[in-house]
């Protein structure tokens, strides 16, 4: 990809997305640069994932099934995604937490991985 091109694409993808300290190689370029052009079309698609392990405590032996969220998102700052994990053992216990993934680093990966 020329030089130039690549600016103008970086540049316009910084538009939405927090670069500051992110190395991006030519294919990083691409998929954000996807992502940023084609937003509409992409707002709101969610992934969910789902798994569940045995585990061991001092009560014993568990089973944890845990499921995590991803929803692709806009607001005034900017694209991120949004994450919600939980978690709910067989004896009883469980829990949640969300999180905002904003910057392009955390975004490329998730975009990878999950939005594959």
């Amino acid at each position: 990809m020329d030089i130039k091109v690549r600016t103008v694409k970086r540049n316009r993808i910084g538009r939405d997305l927090d670069l500051s300290g992110t190395k991006l190689r030519e294919s990083d370029v691409e998929i954000l640069y996807d992502l940023v052009t084609n937003i509409n079309d992409l707002l709101g698609e969610t992934r969910t994932t789902r798994g569940s392990y045995t585990g061991f405590s001092s009560d014993g032996k568990f089973i944890r099934t845990e499921s995590d969220t991803y929803t692709i998102c806009q607001d005034d700052g900017g694209i991120f995604v949004d994450h919600h994990h939980e978690y709910h053992d067989d004896d009883g216990d469980s829990g949640s937490y969300d999180e905002r993934v904003a910057d392009g680093r955390g975004i490329i990966n998730l975009l990878r991985t999950v939005f594959k």
